[in-house]
């Protein structure tokens, strides 16, 4: 590219970035992320400070995915940027392994793109276990067809991310030793102060009087972290998708929905 096609590509973006809508944003940035102007760079830092110093009237949070990508494309070139980066970088390997990692997949998705990540990704392979807008899946996980009116997006980006944080009733799997010395795992169905209630691989349910338990294990989500197994964009997508889900598609079917863990 010219000088002066890259010089007025990078005015154009800045330009656009002011104005323009959310998808007209993302793009300005992606934009700014390839000219390789100073210009550019200074647009970037600009808008880098405005989101670290909490001005997200500024920095809408659904551009944030776009930022970061930008500024990492132009970090080796722009000095100002790579000390930014580097900061953010020590700042996101402490935050790794939760949903405080992922700050910028809450808004800005593609519900559509979402929609296929959930229906036919191999690697997250959601439909083993949940049920989404139809009778395809499985019932292993509850089903999700209400989830985006039930909750909030914070909650399905943690769902996804750390999906053992809050298993939802009926669906954790948990340990449970007895003072006999017996072991049983299976499903939580119900807690009590007097009974533990556990559904058992071959489908029978186990009552357990709690004053014959000697120990037991958290229930955890037979549902893997999604963040290491989808890169940003597509955890973006699929919490857009969730996000959408209000029973419209299949409100004659099901009349209940639970969280994606």
């Amino acid at each position: 590219m010219l000088l002066r096609d890259r010089a007025q590509a990078a005015a154009e973006a800045k330009k656009l970035y002011k104005s323009g809508t959310t998808l007209e944003k993302q793009k300005a940035l992606a934009m700014l992320g390839r000219v390789q102007m100073e210009a550019g760079d200074e647009a970037l830092v600009e808008q880098w400070d405005a989101w670290k110093s909490g001005k997200l009237g500024k920095v809408p949070a659904a551009v944030l995915l776009e930022l970061i990508e930008a500024c990492q494309a132009r970090r080796s070139s722009a000095p100002a940027l790579e000390e930014r980066l580097a900061t953010h970088d020590k700042a996101l390997a402490e935050k790794a392994g939760t949903a405080a990692a992922f700050e910028e997949c809450l808004e800005g998705g593609d519900a559509k793109l979402g929609k296929e990540i959930a229906l036919q990704n191999l690697t997250a392979n959601c439909t083993a276990c949940h049920k989404f807008e139809s009778k395809e899946g499985s019932t292993v996980g509850p089903a999700l067809n209400l989830i985006g009116k039930q909750k909030d997006r914070i909650y399905l980006l943690e769902a996804l991310i750390t999906p053992s944080k809050a298993v939802a009733p009926g669906f954790g799997i948990m340990t449970v030793t007895l003072k006999d010395g017996k072991m049983l795992t299976g499903t939580l169905v119900a807690n009590t102060s007097s009974t533990l209630q556990l559904r058992l691989a071959d489908g029978a349910l186990e009552k357990v009087d709690t004053a014959q338990i000697e120990s037991k294990t958290d229930p955890i989500s037979v549902m893997p972290p999604m963040g290491a197994m989808l890169n940003k964009r597509q955890v973006r997508d699929l919490v857009a998708y969730l996000a959408s889900l209000d029973g419209g598609a299949s409100k004659k079917s099901s009349k209940s929905g639970n969280s994606p863990k």
